[in-house]
């Protein structure tokens, strides 16, 4: 058993032998009213707002269910003494003090209690001499007011007015209240009289009240009086209440068993609810008689002091009073009084409050009772009969655990129980003379809960945690081993990965070294050729392919050193020298090429003093890595002027730090970098594709070499940049200085800054190449009329000029340097064939391919498309958007020359077709459907000429108006389209309807002239010579 023990009380009661069943109205709140309010009450009331009015022995207490407020006299104060509080219908509340010599109400109005005036009839001829008893207010608002020894008078609250009804001298009125027909009902001490106002007639019961047996000393001794809306009258008695039904003159008694502390059970107030049931209370009982004439004894829980008012109010809430405190009820959920209730809950002595309301016992299903404790506790069970000061023999069973009952015969005995963990059931029951022992015992239930580690939530809690615990290891155990093989496969990847890397790294070395050996050849062979003799457009293709031969080489070095450092193989050739002169040689090279391109390119330099040595020219020595320093600031200016637009600006700062670093940094004012992209920007072969970023695009290398040569030389490279501003990169390398660098054996005076051989082709010549192909005047279109005009869209300088100076000698020929360009320029000109590049900034070649196509301007215009992705899908994209050839890089020139001109070919082939509909059937072009396209264009054109044939004003301003092209965009196409001018178009659509008209015979060659527009007969027939070769009444019908 547990060291706490723990006592339950239990009070349990029986049925009561009273005639009256015995209900419970469900509790809702206690009201403690202040410590300065009196709550002594003996009236109760409400008005037509819902408040409250309550007499008590000092003032009248008004509540508006918050709060209270009391009201006192205006003479007496606090010494005011209250009996009645009378609610009237015109909203006032009468009050009735104890000693009833004078008449006092609650105005409404001044809120505040209001005494009729000592001066009036009412208070000088009656109440001073006879007192009050009762007050009571009509329908009419008017007081019939009882007297102790002179009967009843009314009194006019209005006019003062007092009416003597009933006087009979020794009778004294002590209720009075009013039927439903207006008749006054009033009791005495000599019975019940009812008084008929409209003929002034009385009626008394008296005899007929009271059973004789409990009527004392013979005579009838009537209190309270009320009429009922059932049209019946309740009579208040000593130990009854009788019901009189006036319309048959049947009266019914309703007994009320005393009690032996108030042997004499008097009855004074009833009240109605709004169901028609009536409610009123004893010195130790109270009741509620059913509109179906049940009698029902009310029992209250948490109330422990005798009730003094009971009162029902129109929202179905009972209100009861005690001496301490107000309680409210709900009358809408009534039941019968449980067979059992908790009233004292002791744990280790200690008493507990008792719950205010029975429906806190803890239920179960069936809606009975459950009393739940814990194993090892000590139930003590107290058994005692609910209805004071009666003695019965109880006996007791539990189910369960008891075999046979137990009797107890006094109340002050217990009986204890310490029951294992389980469920039981308490059975009691009472012993009632001489029917024995009752066949319906009373139930409860109880539950004992285990100890918590013998119930199976504790005992699932233990295996959950065993079973988690044994998944964790498991899961645990799986995770290392699945590790242990994703580390053995990643080891194997990293190897193979290694592995293949060396192999990438000796191809890129073997196949660099052996493209080495023939570039060499080919150099030191141009070298040779530049020194003869030869014409100017052969100089000219020298120094292109000249060109191209040294850029390859840097890209051959710059690759071969990427694989050098991914071997690990790259030599550390260290020179003394000055490494800020050094820079300022390398950023000389760019001069020309900076002002080739408008961009402004500065340079600025310093070198800190080494006060350890006295030397000048000493303190500007430092060993350094000229060759990789010389391929940092190359690849880092080179980029700035390639993202420079003109007329920008391009610095580069020069210093060396007193912790013997160099800092190089380049600053630009270019296109910038965006803030996602700069994270990738030393990542090899990464570009960033934009329309910003691809008329620079490059082979995504010289960014990475700058990182990679840096990172080897231990020193780091550092970029900000804001697109649209420019940007900065800036390097830190470590020098040696020069008093160290006296003591290492591997130094050699460091060689001119600018060398160039086949092994590495020098900054300066780059940098002039660069110039020379930059500095290159665009080649002018051919002025041979005669010739077909080629529009050429290359944003490769080199390979733009190239192929514009072997395709001016057969065709005029047009440059663009990019889609964009291009296509202001076929608009602008109407070329015959244009060529295109397909990767290009701004517009690539498929979507100019798109845009040619779809206006009708530039629809009929033959398109060639040059680029270096030869792939079947590039391939089908080409001329998926409307391209009449496609050709991969690289080409031969021969072979682009056959394929225009057989472009050109196919194209004069659709000229006869369309101009004579007999065009070979092979002649026809790639697309039909774009040959449709253009007869559609020539059939739209003939239909309005012909709709405005006779209208002199058709000419070429008109119909330029209504093809919706400029005058040289319209002959372009016309020419290109039927080998016509605008004016031979006109001039072909209306000779051909004349054809018609003449060979029907019909009209004459007069009248068919000015049928198609001609005014002039003699202008009619040269026209038409020319046209065919014979006049026109040549034609026979």
């Amino acid at each position: 058993m547990r060291s706490g023990l723990v006592s339950l009380l239990y009070v349990m009661f029986m049925a009561s032998c009273l005639q009256a069943q015995q209900v419970m109205p469900r509790f809702v709140r206690r009201i403690t009213p202040p410590a300065t309010i009196n709550f002594n009450t003996v009236g109760v009331t409400q008005d037509a707002r819902g408040n409250l009015w309550f007499a008590t022995n000092e003032g009248v207490v008004r509540f508006d269910g918050r709060q209270f407020r009391v009201y006192h006299d205006p003479v007496l104060g606090q010494g005011d003494d209250y009996f009645h509080v009378i609610p009237s219908p015109d909203g006032r509340i009468w009050c009735k003090l104890g000693r009833g010599s004078v008449l006092s109400y609650v105005d409404p109005h001044l809120d505040r209690i209001v005494r009729v005036p000592d001066s009036s009839r009412l208070v000088r001829d009656y109440l001073s001499q006879w007192r009050s008893n009762y007050v009571f207010a009509d329908a009419d608002a008017k007081l019939w007011i009882g007297l102790r020894r002179r009967g009843l008078v009314r009194f006019d609250p209005r006019t003062y007015a007092v009416e003597k009804v009933f006087d009979k001298e020794g009778e004294a009125v002590r209720w009075i209240t009013q039927d439903r027909q207006g008749n006054i009902w009033f009791t005495t001490n000599d019975g019940v009289y009812a008084y008929h106002p409209n003929s002034g007639l009385l009626k008394h019961y008296r005899d007929e009240l009271g059973a004789p047996d409990r009527r004392p000393n013979n005579e009838t001794f009537a209190l309270g009086i009320h009429a009922r809306q059932d049209g019946t009258v309740l009579v208040g008695l000593t130990n009854e209440v009788d019901v009189i039904h006036p319309v048959t003159g049947q009266i019914t008694h309703l007994a009320l068993i005393p009690t032996k502390s108030y042997p004499d059970q008097a009855v004074h107030d009833f009240y109605d609810d709004p169901q028609g049931n009536t409610y009123f209370s004893t010195y130790t009982a109270c009741y509620r008689y059913t509109r179906w004439g049940e009698l029902q004894q009310l029992e209250f829980s948490g109330i422990r002091h005798p009730v003094k008012c009971v009162f029902p109010d129109r929202n179905n809430r009972l209100w009861v009073s005690t001496n301490e405190a107000l309680f409210e009820y709900d009358l809408s959920h009534i039941r019968p009084v449980p067979a059992l209730n908790l009233v004292d809950v002791l744990i280790n002595g200690t008493q507990l409050n008792v719950p205010t309301d029975e429906q806190q016992l803890v239920r179960d299903s069936l809606g009975l009772p459950t009393l739940t404790v814990r194993e090892g506790d000590l139930i003590t069970l107290h058994v005692s009969p609910y209805v004071e000061n009666i003695t019965r023999a109880f006996r007791l069973r539990l189910d369960g655990y008891d075999r046979r009952w137990n009797v107890v015969e006094d109340a002050t005995n217990t009986v204890a129980y310490e029951l294992p963990a389980g469920s039981y059931t308490l059975l009691l029951n009472q012993f009632n003379n001489p029917a024995g022992w009752e066949k319906n015992p009373s139930r409860l239930s109880v539950v004992v809960r285990p100890l918590f580690w013998k119930t199976g939530w504790f005992r699932g809690v233990v295996l959950t945690i065993v079973v988690s615990a044994a998944i964790v290891l498991l899961r645990g155990w799986s995770r290392r081993r699945k590790l242990r093989r994703e580390l053995v496969r990643r080891e194997f990847e990293a190897a193979t990965l290694r592995e293949l890397d060396e192999l990438k790294s000796r191809f890129f070395t073997n196949i660099t070294h052996e493209l080495r050996t023939p570039l060499t050849i080919i150099l030191n062979g141009i070298d040779q050729l530049s020194h003869a003799p030869l014409d100017e457009p052969n100089q000219k293709q020298l120094q292109s392919v000249q060109r191209s031969a040294q850029q390859l080489m840097r890209l051959i070095n710059e690759t071969l050193d990427i694989a050098k450092l991914d071997a690990g193989k790259l030599d550390r050739r260290e020179h003394v020298g000055e490494p800020v002169d050094f820079v300022q040689q390398v950023v000389a090279q760019f001069t020309d090429l900076a002002t080739q391109r408008q961009i402004d390119l500065r340079w600025k330099g310093d070198v800190p003093a080494d006060t350890s040595v006295n030397d000048e020219a000493s303190q500007r020595l430092y060993g350094f890595d000229d060759d990789k320093l010389e391929k940092i600031t190359y690849n880092l200016l080179s980029n700035a002027l390639k993202f420079t637009p003109a007329h920008g600006q391009v610095i580069v700062d020069t210093r060396i730090s007193s912790d013997h670093n160099l800092l190089l940094r380049v600053t630009d004012t270019g296109i910038g970098i965006p803030a996602d992209q700069l994270p990738r920007i030393f990542e090899r072969f990464h570009q960033i594709d934009s329309s910003l970023t691809r008329a620079y695009s490059g082979t995504g290398i010289g960014l990475a070499l700058v990182k990679e040569l840096t990172d080897w030389l231990g020193g780091t490279v550092h970029v900000e940049s804001t697109v649209g501003e420019g940007s900065t990169f800036t390097v830190s390398v470590p020098l040696t200085p020069h008093t160290t660098v006296a003591r290492v054996e591997s130094i050699h005076p460091l060689p001119e800054p600018v060398r160039q051989s086949t092994e590495r082709v020098g900054t300066a010549l780059i940098v002039k190449s660069l110039i020379q192909a930059n500095g290159r005047p665009i080649s002018k279109p051919s002025r041979e009329k005669n010739q077909p005009l080629l529009l050429l869209v290359e944003d490769n300088e080199e390979l733009r000029s190239y192929l514009s100076s072997h395709l001016a000698t057969s065709y005029r020929v047009m440059t663009a340097e990019n889609g964009r360009l291009g296509l202001e320029q076929a608009l602008a000109d109407i070329p015959d064939l244009i060529i295109s590049d397909v990767m290009m900034p701004e517009l690539d070649g498929y979507e100019l391919v798109e845009r040619l196509k779809a206006d009708d301007r530039t629809s009929h215009i033959p398109i060639v498309l040059l680029t270096a992705k030869s792939s079947y899908e590039s391939r089908m994209k080409g001329l998926g958007a409307g391209a009449d050839d496609y050709m991969g890089k690289p080409f031969s020139v021969e072979e682009l020359n056959l394929r225009i001109s057989n472009v050109l070919r196919t194209r004069q082939n659709w000229q006869r077709r369309l101009t004579t509909g007999q065009a070979p059937h092979d002649s026809r072009p790639p697309s039909d459907l774009r040959l449709d396209k253009e007869e559609r264009f020539l059939a739209r054109l003939r239909s309005l000429i012909l709709d405005h044939l006779t209208d002199e004003a058709v000419d070429v301003d008109w119909l330029t108006t209504q093809a919706g092209m400029s005058r040289t965009q319209l002959h372009r196409k016309l020419i290109a389209l039927t080998n016509q001018s605008a004016t031979h178009f006109i001039h072909s659509v209306r000779l051909e309807k004349a054809v018609t008209l003449l060979q029907t015979g019909e009209l004459n060659v007069a009248q068919v002239a000015q049928a198609v527009g001609y005014s002039s007969q003699s202008y009619f027939s040269k026209v038409f010579q020319e046209q065919f070769g014979y006049p026109p009444m040549a034609i026979k019908v």
